[in-house]
């Protein structure tokens, strides 16, 4: 239960920084969850986080990758 309730943008850059390591992808992910935490505008971060949501749904559907 405490997975869903985190950043899905935290997941993503935390799957990419540390579970399967990809420098290029953590690098950019760093900043899409700085952003979403960030911004200051409460509607773009939640736009900001459920793009990181439909990319953990695609990587789950077309790849098989399951985000904690």
């Amino acid at each position: 239960m405490a997975v869903a309730s985190r950043n899905p943008c935290e997941r993503v850059r935390d799957y990419f920084c540390r579970k399967a390591p990809d420098p290029m992808k953590c690098d950019s992910y760093q900043g899409v969850y700085k952003e979403s935490v960030e911004d200051k505008s409460p509607k773009m971060r939640g736009v900001i986080r459920d793009q990181c949501l439909t990319k953990i749904n695609r990587m789950k559907d077309e790849d098989g990758i399951t985000v904690d």
